[in-house]
């Protein structure tokens, strides 16, 4: 493998000293002290032998990497898709930006920002997708890192991104309402309705059913899901009155719909099922399961632009952003026309 040129080499053939070569080629106040045909001779040399500047220690002197740090972390904390973080890269790569993952390495506030990256502060800028409510001193310690701290999933007055959970549940309730559905469900096998997304989705579908003047039933639970098909069963056995179901993941809802069909329980006429999905999945059954789509990689992009907006201008904070989901209709809440 071929030696890369260092300013020493360049030094040694133009006869004059590192230091000269280094103000010459990477700029500074002093670069002028050198006379103007030494200047071009080593211009011409280190183009001539294939010279390129060390990106690290340009940044170091300019005080800025061109790097963005992306906090992640076990997934009852943070929730970053992988169409969210293609969003980011890409709108981060357009000004040049690159994208770094830091892995917390536990759930304390100690560890959430025990990198090295982080404390030697390697990065313009964090952005931190988590899902749980911030403590004092994790904020605390943040802001002792002097650098712009961008939140997702997360419904802060300031630098924050969160997607509208409870908008996309209300709009999937009055959906139902529309097609003539009162008795309609809630359905959470993921958390026991615990994270912080199910708590606004459980709020979203109370503020429609208080508007239409109807109830609604909760089924909260915590269930593995390989012991969830059994779980399904067990609900449609017992939930004989059920018109319609909002099922909180896709994957739940996919199970659902295949029990039914089964179990010869006609989609809709006998029972309605939605759900919650980023636009991959929800249109691979037969019906087509009616999903509120998240706007995944538009999260990520305006996360990106968030960031970028306030690394030009790092004294200025930025209102809270809100994404609102796509209602797609399918065959599981209405007969297809």
């Amino acid at each position: 493998m071929k030696k890369a040129v260092t300013i020493s080499d360049i030094a040694k053939e133009v006869g004059v000293a590192p230091q000269v070569v280094s103000r010459v080629l990477h700029g500074g106040k002093s670069t002028a002290s050198a006379r103007k045909e030494i200047r071009e001779q080593i211009k011409e040399v280190a183009a001539k032998r294939g010279y390129r500047p060390y990106a690290a220690g340009q940044m170091l002197r300019k005080g800025t990497f061109k790097s963005v740090g992306i906090l992640i972390g076990h997934a009852d904390n943070f929730l970053l898709s992988q169409l969210t973080l293609a969003g980011l890269a890409e709108g981060l790569a357009e000004k040049e930006y690159t994208a770094t993952l830091f892995h917390a390495k536990g759930q304390s506030d100690s560890a959430l920002l025990d990198s090295r990256l982080i404390t030697s502060k390697l990065t313009d800028a964090l952005i931190i997708p988590y899902i749980r409510k911030p403590s004092r001193r994790l904020i605390s310690e943040l802001k002792s890192l002097h650098i712009p701290v961008i939140w997702m999933n997360r419904r802060s007055r300031h630098d924050a991104l969160h997607m509208n959970e409870a908008g996309a549940a209300e709009m999937l309730f009055n959906h139902l309402i529309e097609q003539g559905y009162r008795d309609i469900g809630f359905v959470d096998y993921s958390g026991n309705g615990e994270d912080t997304h199910t708590q606004e989705r459980i709020i979203g579908i109370e503020k429609a059913a208080e508007n239409h003047g109807v109830g609604f039933s909760l089924h909260l639970d915590r269930i593995a899901r390989a012991d969830r098909p059994a779980a399904v069963q067990k609900f449609l056995d017992t939930q004989k009155n059920a018109q319609a179901l909002i099922v909180n993941s896709l994957s739940a809802a996919q199970i659902f719909l295949q029990t039914a069909h089964q179990r010869k329980i006609r989609i809709p006429q006998d029972l309605a099922i939605a759900s919650f999905d980023d636009g991959s999945h929800f249109n691979a059954n037969t019906p087509y399961i009616t999903s509120a789509i998240r706007p995944d990689f538009a999260f990520g992009r305006s996360t990106a632009d968030m960031v970028l907006r306030r690394l030009e201008d790092p004294g200025k904070s930025l209102p809270l952003r809100s994404l609102d989901f796509e209602l797609q209709i399918g065959g599981s809440t209405r007969e297809e026309i």
